[in-house]
């Protein structure tokens, strides 16, 4: 949903259910609508950071806020640029704030400021489901395998090197799950990114994360030099626009499962040579 007033739009999506501990994915897309108006805006971030938008979010008579980065002072870089009619979508994990928010009706606004004015988005709502405490449980211990100790699906990514115990999740809890599970096991196994398998994506290609699973499958294709990326790359492009950005990355060689990869996982200078290496299998 979005509000069309003013130069920029800011369109928010959610998924109609989310579960209490779990992932908290939203999409947000930002359009500039004119013809003569350019301007920048600070990047969006894997996961979560500070970024060009901030949110809002309403239920059981409690208030949560995720804040945007603040501008830059004058003189320092101004982040990406935002020329007339181009248009930005990222992913953005309200869980990686605040990981505790209970089970409930909610309604998320957003919004995006920018020189002499502000794009809102329309409230989207949703609910959060309580999972069974069996699923409570191993997402909990999950959350928090990471050298910060943190209730972190970024940390749980990036900064853990362990084989995820995930054989007690129920089915639904799975699901929920299966993005950041893909993402470690690509981080942290043995298998380059030429060498994964490009349908394996398809497995949580649902709701907000359709897109994400679109774009991991080009990077594969991309780095085996597959002939159907060219393809593939045509019909993200014409279905999300706003990807440009992400598939830009990737033809420069920093798409998100080698910048996991190079940047924090098994082929970065983090990688412990003092512990087993996850995904001995593989």
């Amino acid at each position: 949903m979005d509000d069309k007033r003013g130069p920029i739009t800011l369109t928010l999506s959610c998924d109609r259910e989310y579960l209490a501990g779990f992932p908290m994915m939203v999409a947000v897309e930002l359009h500039n609508v004119t013809t003569n108006l350019f301007t920048s805006f600070q990047p969006f971030r894997s996961f979560y950071g500070p970024g060009p938008v901030e949110f809002v979010l309403h239920g059981g008579g409690h208030e949560w806020t995720w804040p945007d980065e603040p501008p830059r002072m004058e003189g320092e870089p101004n982040g990406v640029d935002f020329r007339p009619g181009s248009s930005w979508l990222a992913l953005q994990d309200l869980s990686e704030l605040h990981p505790d928010i209970p089970p409930g009706h909610y309604e998320l606004s957003a919004r995006s400021l920018f020189p002499g004015g502000v794009a809102p988005s329309a409230t989207a709502v949703f609910d959060i489901r309580a999972p069974s405490e069996k699923d409570r449980a191993v997402a909990a211990r999950l959350r928090a395998s990471n050298d910060r100790k943190a209730p972190s699906w970024r940390a749980f990514v990036r900064e853990n090197w362990s084989t995820p115990d995930v054989a007690e999740l129920s089915v639904a809890a799975h699901a929920h799950l299966a993005y950041y599970l893909y993402l470690h096991r690509v981080a942290h196994g043995s298998v380059s990114v030429a060498a994964l398998d490009p349908e394996e994506p398809w497995k949580f290609a649902h709701g907000i994360l359709e897109s994400e699973a679109v774009l991991v499958r080009l990077e594969i294709l991309r780095a085996a030099q597959r002939p159907e990326a060219d393809g593939v790359e045509k019909a993200v492009l014409e279905r999300w626009t706003g990807l440009n950005w992400r598939v830009e990355k990737i033809h420069r060689g920093q798409g998100l499962l080698t910048a996991l990869r190079t940047g924090w996982g098994v082929e970065s200078p983090r990688a412990p040579s003092d512990r087993p290496r996850p995904y001995p299998s593989h």
